[in-house]
């Protein structure tokens, strides 16, 4: 099935047409001094160009003409610093800066220069986020990004007062809509920065909600937010939006494993536009990544649909490089230090269903669940399913000493920031949890979040 899977993408790509329209960005960088040259590449995987070295001439000026055929976003990077622009296809964007105070004081000017500059005025409000100082929750499944601020802001306050953050800094966003430069923006500028502002508010309830409703014991009209249509998926907050919505109405349903056909009729019923393409290939992603059976199915559906999206090449690229992670092919060996000092392989366990949960000490989800999973195991002292916690804390001492302090029963490695098996299994986010079967082989991904559940799944595996 798979080798024909891929021939339909293959298919695809010769496919794809794109119309597309010239982007020059050039300027000046001030003192630049050492910096011989800065990069420039695409923010997202949707984006159309790889990334560019661009050489600094006398005075530090610079230009780059691009060919793109829709809005995105890209990064500008200069020595060790980096500032996100909004590119629209045709624009002409004009930036003046100094490589000592780099990214702030920019000047921006030229067609596409107002889009910039309210661009880093929102980020003066809320700053982006680098992708390794993000915080990944597992909500219905699937891995949400967070920022340290959203993230203190859920574990600090109760609903009302966490509502109340949230629409303080909503509003310090909403001038901007009614700057000057605003009515000068592109129109897909504009549709762009309300998504972000009203993803922004819709986002950050929503998953909290998720989170922390039993907790908080939040009323289900906390859940009702008027639905974002047709937002600029270029918005990190709109996106993930997106998809988390998804996810949630199709859970309504079918519980915290909703399938996905089920989310991909919702997309298809619920969304337009290029959010709507774009919901609807996250859908398939995941589902790869699952080993979903309904995967090809939707796929040549979506193909039918949409034979020129640009996010064909995204799928694609998930399937040849999480291929190995199908439910039904082989788990990668691994070597790892334990807690009594030896080491241990995952083969030396052959003929076992086993059980494996990569987190971290400062995770607080990770450890939420592995007290659930605790709670549950104990009803199960006889099983001969083999439990597995692979940590990926920065230091081994932290991680011994919170595993005695909390009382972690099972076998527990140690892996760091850098190991192999992150790269063998990739792992994406914590926490993240494997199930291999006596044969070896990977399971179905266990994504319902109830460790009962989970513990019916071992054991059928485990009479097998």
């Amino acid at each position: 099935m798979f080798r024909y899977f891929a021939s339909i993408v293959l298919l695809s790509f010769f496919s794809q047409m794109s119309f597309a329209a010239q982007v020059t960005i050039e300027g000046t960088i001030k003192d630049a001094r050492q910096i011989k040259e800065i990069y420039l590449y695409p923010d997202k995987s949707f984006g159309e160009f790889p990334k560019q070295i661009i050489p600094l001439y006398q005075k530090g000026m610079f230009s780059i003409d691009l060919d793109i055929s829709y809005p995105q976003m890209a990064v500008l990077g200069v020595g060790g610093t980096y500032l996100k622009l909004y590119l629209s296809p045709g624009a002409s964007i004009l930036l003046d800066a100094d490589a000592m105070i780099f990214p702030s004081g920019i000047n921006f000017s030229g067609d596409g220069g107002e889009d910039n500059y309210l661009l880093q005025k929102f980020y003066e409000i809320d700053p982006p986020v680098r992708e390794f100082d993000k915080q990944y929750y597992r909500i219905i499944g699937h891995q949400f990004p967070f920022s340290t601020q959203l993230e203190g802001y859920m574990n600090l306050y109760h609903p009302d007062d966490y509502r109340q953050r949230l629409e303080e800094k909503q509003a310090k966003m909403k001038p901007l809509l009614e700057d000057p430069h605003f009515a000068k923006a592109t129109p897909d500028f504009q549709r762009f920065l309300r998504s972000e502002i009203d993803g922004f508010l819709h986002y950050g309830l929503l998953s909290y909600a998720l989170l922390y409703a039993k907790r908080e014991k939040i009323e289900s009209n906390y859940f009702h937010l008027k639905p974002l249509q047709d937002g600029d998926i270029n918005s990190d907050y709109y996106r993930n939006y997106l998809i988390l919505n998804n996810l949630y109405t199709a859970s309504l349903s079918e519980g915290n494993n909703p399938r996905a056909q089920t989310c991909y009729r919702l997309a298809q019923t619920l969304e337009q536009g290029r959010a709507k393409e774009y919901l609807l290939s996250e859908i398939i992603v995941d589902a790869v990544r699952k080993g979903d059976e309904e995967t090809l199915m939707l796929f040549e559906e979506f193909l039918a649909d949409y034979p020129e999206s640009p996010f064909l090449a995204k799928i694609d690229k998930v399937i040849y490089k999480d291929i190995s992670l199908f439910y039904g092919d082989k788990a990668p060996d691994f070597y790892l230090p334990n807690m009594d000092g030896g080491h241990n392989t995952l083969y030396q366990f052959a003929g076992k269903v086993i059980y494996i949960d990569f987190w971290a000490s400062w995770c607080k989800p990770c450890l939420e669940k592995l007290d659930r999973l605790e709670a549950a195991k104990a009803k199960e002292a006889n099983s001969d399913v083999v439990f597995i916690t692979i940590s990926l804390d920065g230091n081994e001492q932290i991680w011994k000493q919170t595993l005695k302090r909390r009382g972690y029963t099972g076998l527990h490695l140690f892996a760091g920031k850098s190991n192999p098996v992150i790269k063998d299994f990739k792992v994406k986010g914590i926490p993240s949890e494997y199930i291999i079967k006596k044969d070896g082989h990977f399971a179905p991904a266990p994504d319902d979040t109830d460790p009962k559940n989970l513990l019916a799944l071992l054991r059928r595996l485990n009479d097998k």
